[in-house]
Parts: C-alpha cells; sequence; structure tokens
C-alpha cells in the first residue's frame, strides 16, 4: 500500500472511534486499498453436477461480497463527508488491479456514522463490564479466526469467560 500512496496518514478520532482512510484525494474522494487471494474472474459452478464449468461464463469479483469491507468504507466516508469512495482491490495471484468507485447517499452516510456509533457504543459498554460481546456482534464467522480472545476468553460457541485484567 505505501508503494502506491506513500506512508498513511496517522488514524484520526471522530465521535470516539479511530479512523485511517489510506487514502483523501481532494474535497470528495476517498480511497481504499485491499488486497485478496480471490481470482479476479473464475468459472461459474454448474448446479446440476456442483463443480466449475468452463463451458459456462465466468464470474468477477464484486466487492460486494465483502460487506465489512463496504461497511468500513462508509464509515470512513461519513466522518469525513465525502460521498465518493474508491476501493482498489490488488488481486495476489494474478498481479491485478481492479478499482471499484462507490457513491453513498446522504441518507447511507448518516446509516454509516450511526451503525459505526452504535457499534462503539457496544464495545465501550462491554469493555466497562469487563465482558466480550456475543457473536451476534461479529459482521462475519470468519472473524473469529483472527480474534485474539479465541481460546483465551472465547470458546467460539457463543459464551465468553469473563475477562480478567
Amino acid at each position: 500500500q505505501e508503494w502506491f500512496l506513500g506512508k498513511e496518514d496517522d488514524s484520526v478520532e471522530a465521535y470516539g472511534i479511530l479512523y485511517s482512510p489510506d487514502h483523501l484525494e481532494g474535497d470528495e474522494d476517498l480511497f481504499e486499498m485491499k488486497t485478496t487471494r480471490a481470482s479476479y474472474e473464475k468459472q461459474a459452478i454448474n448446479e446440476r453436477t456442483g463443480k466449475r464449468d468452463k463451458d459456462l461464463p465466468k464470474i468477477k469479483f464484486d466487492p460486494m461480497q465483502h460487506p465489512h469491507w463496504i461497511r468500513r468504507t462508509r464509515a470512513y466516508c461519513a466522518f469525513e463527508n465525502r460521498h465518493l469512495a474508491h476501493i482498489s482491490v490488488y488481486h495476489i495471484l494474478q498481479r491485478k488491479m481492479v478499482v471499484w468507485t462507490l457513491e453513498f447517499t446522504d441518507e447511507e452516510l448518516d446509516e454509516g456514522r450511526r451503525d459505526a456509533i452504535d457499534r462503539r457504543n457496544v464495545l465501550d459498554d462491554h469493555q466497562k463490564a469487563g465482558t466480550l460481546p456475543g457473536l451476534e456482534f461479529r459482521l462475519a464467522d470468519w472473524e473469529c479466526k483472527y480474534c485474539p480472545m479465541l481460546g483465551a476468553y472465547c470458546p467460539g460457541d457463543g459464551s465468553t469467560k469473563e475477562v480478567e485484567e
């Protein structure tokens, strides 16, 4: 990322939330860079055989399959009061970069701001109580794989142990 955009700026605070968009351009555009090992294009799966079929049209990568990217980018746009965002996705295995432009309405920015603040409030409440938020707080199941609390405090089944200080 630094190779393309230079050194990332320090985090900024809005509504008690630290955030750091990858790049701000002028007064309108916000850029986020992502990487993936997912292919830019892949063969569709034949519904009858359940296997990839080269006779079917290829399916292109869609960033909307990563709602956490969209949610975070929308929050950054809301905090910066910007309606345009560009998500650059570098497909590592194909060495290909593709950029998608998103345009958020005022209502979507308001929703993004409320969502981020609500998540902050839930985390603040749990931090004060010395507990972990429940599994319903996750954006997706894959988050558990990267969570430092898995095993130490959370057995991954929805129950949690008391967090020790």
